[in-house]
């Protein structure tokens, strides 16, 4: 019985040390690739957040594609649509999706909202806050509802993740959250239903 027990926990210990080895190595591995790293979460979220963002192109979110916060991705993309940089907001993301069919039309039309109007401010809906979501780095599904100071409302979700980026050449990665995606490139899209205008 003895010999049963003990072979028994030879065998787990093997069987952890082995998986612990493998999940170090694979760490290793996709940092060294610079690809970001994600653990799959099927949390919703829900926090209220007033703040306001300037799109004017001066603005230190100008050059900015990764965010220190989950929350401050939402700020990100809108910045990158409202100067029009196509090529920031694919970037952005962790890995390369396909856009939605109708991106073009979708971007022209938020982008020349920002040009006429301005956002006034964003408002997000997460189930954590910043501080839960930094501790936990997993991935996370943010709902936001732009409103413009025309008072139209424009909603977007999108997924963020927490993982590595390679710096500029020469640097070590950094690891920060930047877009994961959900299945296609998400732009804020006009919602009548909740426009104040």
């Amino acid at each position: 019985m003895f010999k049963k027990i003990n072979l028994l926990t030879i065998s787990t210990a093997t069987a952890l040390s082995l998986l612990l080895s493998f999940s170090t190595f694979a760490y290793e591995l996709a940092v060294e690739s610079g690809d970001g790293l994600a653990v799959e979460s099927g949390d919703e979220l829900a926090v209220e957040s007033g703040d306001e963002l300037s799109v004017e192109s001066g603005d230190e979110l100008a050059d900015e594609a990764y965010s220190e916060t989950a929350t401050g991705m939402v700020e990100i993309v809108v910045q990158a649509i409202c100067d029009g940089d196509k090529e920031r907001h694919l970037g952005m993301h962790q890995r390369k999706i396909e856009s939605d069919r109708y991106y073009e039309e979708k971007f022209t039309a938020f982008h020349e909202a920002c040009n006429d109007s301005g956002v006034a401010e964003i408002e997000i809906e997460s189930d954590f806050d910043d501080a839960v979501m930094q501790e936990q780095k997993r991935r996370y599904l943010i709902n936001a509802n732009i409103i413009m100071e025309d008072g139209a409302v424009y909603t977007t979700s999108i997924r963020v993740a927490w993982g590595s980026i390679q710096g500029p050449e020469g640097s070590e990665p950094v690891e920060t959250w930047r877009l994961d995606g959900i299945s296609r490139v998400q732009v804020p899209t006009l919602s009548e239903a909740l426009s104040r205008n």
